[in-house]
């Protein structure tokens, strides 16, 4: 076992939902403006944002996140224009798609009453900070069995890849890439369970494949 966390000391889709009726109501509107289902990043990604609002960093999973980020969402144009044009259209690709993102979710936001209060002090950058963390720090996993019984919640959601639910877990991003390593998360009633397949003696180095 590489890694074991109490369900109330995660985040998911689900759980950011359950705890904010605004963000449910909001991705109740933008199936009614767009029929379309905000994705489980959105979600995620705008729930850290109320969370901190809320909570300040006392959640679990708030307390070991960086304050901010340095990707390519904020990397000096200077810097792109160094890379070769391959990366530099995925560089341009990717802040596209989160500013469509960001968009999205400010269009159902604001479309409800009260939503400007919601969303006047979360800026780009704020969103851009909480969606680089989802990217670069969820995990994907099969949705849970408890979860799955919640079809109304369920059915707001556009998730990463069907039956999958992506998780925030405190701790998971302390485990080091390495090519091949096998690891897989599992949960039960109570935790989320990451578990290696390779061996390891006291005092290795832990690594998973980040895909």
């Amino acid at each position: 076992v590489l890694l074991r966390v109490p369900k109330n000391h995660t985040l998911t889709e689900y759980s950011m939902l359950e705890r904010f009726p605004i963000l449910q109501k909001a991705a109740e509107r933008r199936m009614q403006l767009n029929d379309e289902k905000m994705t489980d990043e959105q979600i995620l990604a705008l729930g850290l944002l109320l969370l901190q609002r809320s909570d300040g960093r006392q959640h679990e999973v708030l307390g070991t996140l960086p304050k901010r980020h340095y990707s390519v969402l904020n990397m000096p144009n200077s810097f792109v224009s160094l890379l070769p044009n391959c990366y530099q259209r995925v560089v341009t690709s990717f802040r596209g798609y989160c500013n469509q993102m960001y968009e999205g979710i400010k269009e159902s936001l604001l479309s409800l009453d009260g939503g400007q209060t919601a969303m006047d002090d979360i800026s780009k950058e704020d969103f851009e900070w909480a969606f680089a963390t989802v990217r670069s720090r969820c995990a994907c996993m099969e949705t849970d069995s408890e979860m799955k019984k919640n079809t109304q919640l369920g059915s707001l959601i556009s998730p990463a890849a069907d039956g999958e639910m992506s998780v925030l877990l405190p701790g998971f991003d302390l485990l080091s890439h390495r090519y091949g390593a096998q690891s897989s998360l599992s949960s039960n009633t109570e935790e989320y369970i990451r578990r290696s397949d390779n061996h390891y003696k006291k005092g290795d180095q832990i690594f998973i494949s980040y895909g």
